[in-house]
């Protein structure tokens, strides 16, 4: 019986990563299961590191269940959120895990969170196994180019209510799981910015009204760490 609720939990994950990760049709069952024998299930409690800035990336991570962040210490010594990672997306430093080099930021967990991870030299010897992995790899670099030049034309062509609906559209399901901590970096200049606002977000029912204010504002922020 156990056995059998297992291998459930075991299909349920195959087909859960494949899918998300939008390479159910690429790879055969019999390379998913190898995969998934590669990989180790690691529980990280709230306030947990994932990776820490300077280190080179040894893994990379899927969120089962749980958020992570991803963040930097500025010039000024400013803890600032750069991106937000929530149930069924991928947790890594893309860039200094392919090209071996220390991370620029660290990925923390906001909350007890379950991922499922892959160590690089598995990744590397999945990689050479079987030439569909060399498709699932050029998927990878696709989405994190995509997001990275999705995070741009936002910065460059959209205004900062602009920029706040397109992070409702991405994370519905966030705003209430953010802690108020990420915000007390928050300079006071950004929150005149957000200030003729104020009144509009007051008047939504959906979501907390203080939390979208606050999430505005760090927005706003991030925009202008990013310019400098």
């Amino acid at each position: 019986m156990i056995q059998n609720s297992q291998k459930e939990m075991k299909k349920d994950l195959i087909e859960k990563i494949s899918s998300n990760v939008g390479i159910n049709k690429d790879i055969p069952r019999d390379e998913l299961l190898k995969m998934l024998r590669l990989t180790k299930q690691v529980y990280l409690k709230k306030d947990d590191y994932f990776l820490r800035a300077g280190e080179i990336p040894t893994r990379i991570g899927y969120n089962v269940t749980g958020l992570l962040r991803f963040f930097y210490i500025d010039n000024n010594g400013k803890d600032v959120t750069k991106h937000f990672c929530p149930e069924n997306s991928v947790a890594m430093s893309y860039r200094a895990f392919i090209r071996r080099e220390p991370s620029n930021f660290s990925i923390q967990a906001l909350e007890d969170t379950k991922v499922r991870t892959i160590t690089y030299n598995d990744y590397v010897r999945l990689l050479k196994s079987n030439t569909c992995w060399q498709m699932v790899a050029k998927k990878l670099a696709e989405v994190v180019l995509i997001l990275k030049e999705k995070r741009e034309a936002e910065l460059l062509l959209m205004d900062a209510r602009e920029r706040y609906e397109s992070f409702i559209t991405d994370f519905p399901n966030l705003l209430n799981r953010i802690p108020q901590i990420l915000y007390c970096i928050i300079p006071s200049h950004s929150a005149r910015i957000a200030q003729p606002y104020q009144g509009e977000y007051q008047k939504l029912t959906h979501i907390n009204a203080r939390h979208f204010y606050l999430m505005f504002i760090c927005v706003e922020f991030i925009k202008q760490i990013n310019r400098r």
